[in-house]
């Protein structure tokens, strides 16, 4: 039952991994950050990694 639940929290975890990093490169290469992410996956990135862009 532990080692089922480590398989499933483990293959979660790593899914979220890839996700980050598909994202990350969908980011503009320039450096700039438009005010929307080009697409789910990067928009999901810039809120892991804390850089989002808010619309004051």
């Amino acid at each position: 039952m532990i080692l089922a639940a480590a398989i499933v929290l483990s293959l979660a975890v790593l899914t979220g991994y890839v996700v980050v990093l598909v994202g990350m490169r969908q980011e503009d290469r320039s450096g700039s950050l438009p005010a929307r992410a080009p697409g789910w996956a990067s928009g999901f990135a810039r809120r892991v990694v804390g850089c989002h862009v808010r619309n004051v």
